[in-house]
């Protein structure tokens, strides 16, 4: 990594796959923008993927799933995550 970094907000992830954002679009879209930047994992961007996630029905599972591909479209094995903020906050203000 060295380029600047770019993460995938809730609103957006949840919409991959959808008649809103087509899985064909999004992957055009994350091609596009992976010259320029690096994807990263918000933690609670994460976190509430996976709120909607289970407080879905089973029937929905293997269709949500495309939320969390969509936090690291270009490396799903590999994602790389940010700090909780609070660590962030602590490490920067008290070294």
């Amino acid at each position: 990594m060295g380029q600047n970094k770019l993460l995938v907000e809730t609103s957006v992830a949840c919409k991959v796959g959808t008649r809103d954002l087509p899985e064909s679009e999004w992957d055009a879209v994350a091609q596009y923008l992976s010259a320029s930047f690096d994807f990263v994992v918000s933690p609670l961007t994460f976190i509430e993927i996976l709120n909607s996630i289970a407080r879905g029905g089973e029937q929905f599972f293997v269709s949500k799933l495309k939320r969390l591909a969509a936090l690291s479209p270009m490396d799903l094995l590999n994602p790389t995550f940010l700090e909780m903020p609070g660590q962030f906050v602590l490490r920067e203000v008290l070294g």
